[in-house]
């Protein structure tokens, strides 16, 4: 009886079988089964269709929780309040991605796009290389000795008011600025005295704390020969402006035509300050330098 379906007995109709079970009992018992399986097949699709809907409402749920935990990461940040937008999180892209990262909303994981990592990558260098020079800058400036200022040019030294020294061996020297056009110059030049030679010059610049003006190259030799100490220290030092200008000459005859040449040649020399390599003895060149007294510093002897 378990194995008949309730169309046979539908399609039987009111029938006697060997049982001995009347006909309208047996379709009774066809129609109790139709209505059962009914039922239990109206109970699968409902406990499918709560399956379904709890599936969905759980990822809902996390989607939802993971959207607060951005919009929570983000608003802690005081400089940037207005990152937490489009649903809680930044968008996809290279630069935001980046930004999404520096600012720590991609928590556990790095980017996947190759320009994003490309951008990540070139931020880090260039904060490193940013913080390494900070750093040398920082270090250097709170480490290195600062020397006082100190007169380098015949103008700054007009403003000092130190007492300049002249050799009378030279008078033009002090001539040139007692007669020159610019007012610093007269100043040096009323604020000065004459001594015998350059040896007088540099002992009365070292006992009268002075600025002895000489020939750049003597004045050199002798600083590095009487005045500086065995681990190559000195107290003087010797200017880098030049008090006056420099001359060459060459002698030639008055109506050579190669004159200018040899005058633009002269020229390109004395600019370039090549006399101090060394040029040949036919060609005369008077650099006078200046030599004040000032700070300690490194001085190489001359050789």
């Amino acid at each position: 009886m378990d194995g008949i379906p309730a169309e046979f007995y539908k399609a039987a109709g009111p029938v006697a079988l060997d049982t001995g079970t009347p006909a309208t009992e047996l379709e009774c018992l066809a129609q109790d089964r139709s209505a059962w399986h009914t039922r239990t097949s109206k109970a699968q699709d409902v406990f499918e269709t709560n399956r379904r809907d709890q599936i969905a409402n759980t990822r809902e749920a996390r989607k939802a929780a993971k959207s607060s935990l951005s919009t929570t990461a983000a608003f802690q940040c005081p400089y940037c309040p207005r990152i937490a937008y489009a649903g809680g999180h930044l968008e996809s892209g290279t630069g935001v991605r980046t930004v999404r990262v520096l600012l720590w909303q991609d928590q556990g994981r790095l980017p996947t796009l190759a320009p994003a990592r490309l951008l990540l990558l070139g931020w880090m260098i260039f904060a490193l290389l940013i913080g390494v020079s900070y750093r040398c800058k920082l270090t250097a400036f709170l480490t290195i000795h600062k020397f006082p200022e100190r007169p380098e040019t015949v103008q700054e030294l007009a403003k000092t008011g130190i007492p300049s020294i002249f050799p009378s061996s030279i008078p033009w020297i002090r001539d040139f600025f007692l007669t020159s056009h610019i007012a610093a110059s007269r100043e040096i030049g009323e604020n000065s005295f004459l001594v015998e030679n350059a040896a007088g010059g540099m002992a009365a610049m070292a006992a009268n704390k002075g600025a002895n003006f000489y020939e750049r190259n003597i004045i050199r030799l002798s600083l590095a020969e009487n005045y500086t100490n065995p681990d190559g220290t000195t107290d003087y030092y010797i200017a880098r402006g030049t008090a006056i200008p420099t001359y060459g000459a060459w002698f030639i005859p008055h109506d050579a035509p190669y004159k200018d040449n040899i005058d633009s040649l002269l020229f390109r020399m004395i600019e370039l300050t090549a006399s101090d390599l060394g040029l040949d003895s036919g060609i005369r060149v008077y650099n006078t330098g200046l030599l004040i007294s000032g700070p300690r510093q490194q001085l190489k002897k001359h050789p």
